[in-house]
């Protein structure tokens, strides 16, 4: 069974929003938590199916990023079409 993507999305564009929306509280629980200082892990928002990478990144990065309107992926990938 094939799932539709939602709103008219493109499988790879809910993937990628998905995974922005996962990366966000990701970003919200560690500032909440007032982790300790450094990079954390966050999920590579490629949007490739197969795609399972972490990336490590500062949270001001991650705030630089996410204002920008750009993806978080991993070292050598590239957004899924």
């Amino acid at each position: 069974m094939t799932r539709e993507p939602l709103s008219g999305q493109l499988p790879s564009e809910r993937r990628r929003s998905l995974l922005r929306e996962v990366n966000m509280r990701i970003h919200e629980a560690a500032r909440g938590l007032d982790a300790a200082p450094g990079p954390h892990l966050f999920i590579c928002e490629c949007g490739q199916r197969e795609c399972s990478s972490t990336v490590e990144v500062e949270h001001a990065d991650f705030e630089r990023v996410f204002s920008d309107h750009r993806l978080l992926v991993a070292p050598g990938h590239v957004a899924a079409v």
